[in-house]
């Protein structure tokens, strides 16, 4: 009896982990636009503004078991902010605009639920993104009233962090076209928790709404 029991609950056990058991792996490419901000008591005090950010990469997405999936990205990244500026000094009037680039390389690592519905794949996730600095430029337009219009830009790389580190979280749908072909959108948040410039109180951070393709394996 004690024998028959414990057969019993094996076959259970292995039947559940059967049934749990999924091991597939997807592979595909994203991009999208959205907006980049900094953030943190500095900049709040130099008043910055929102600006147009991006992404595109590729990515690898491993589901080991039902209901959960990890997911691997390499991806080019444009975060940054600008600042609009008006000033009026004896009898001049001077109006800039900045806008702040930064360009990094992105290695976001993601673990995500997975929850199929018809055709949809719905993946909440939450994960760290490694960022690495390759560039940074300033952009400055400005109008004088009495010099007219202008323009320049700088290469400010030096003064900014080289490593970056953020905390993911969105939520990614897969949506099924065949048995290995899906489309994908993704609306994700990136919040920087190191300071970008050093000792100033200043983060990056990103929305983005990201479309793509991916084929399962």
């Amino acid at each position: 009896m004690r024998s028959l029991l414990l057969s019993s609950v094996f076959v259970g056990i292995l039947v559940f982990f059967v049934n749990l058991s999924a091991s597939d792996f997807y592979a595909g490419a994203k991009i999208g636009p959205g907006a980049a901000f900094g953030y943190g008591d500095d900049a709040d005090d130099l008043d910055f503004d929102p600006a147009a950010g991006m992404s595109f990469g590729l990515f690898g997405t491993y589901v080991p078991i039902k209901f959960l999936a990890v997911q691997a990205e390499l991806n080019y990244e444009l975060k940054g902010f600008s600042k609009n500026s008006n000033a009026e000094e004896m009898e001049i009037t001077i109006i800039g605009r900045g806008r702040q680039y930064l360009h990094y390389f992105s290695i976001p690592l993601i673990v995500k639920g997975d929850f199929i519905v018809s055709r949809f794949n719905i993946q909440p996730y939450f994960g760290l993104n490694f960022s690495f600095l390759m560039s940074a430029k300033i952009h400055i337009e400005y109008e004088i009233s009495i010099w007219g219009d202008g323009e320049r830009d700088n290469t400010n790389t030096d003064d900014y962090e080289v490593f970056d580190l953020g905390i993911l979280f969105g939520t990614e749908a897969f949506i099924k076209i065949t048995d290995h072909i899906f489309v994908t959108a993704d609306l994700r948040f990136d919040l920087g928790v190191l300071e970008i410039i050093d000792d100033a109180e200043m983060f990056n951070g990103t929305f983005l709404a990201l479309f793509g393709a991916a084929y399962r394996f």
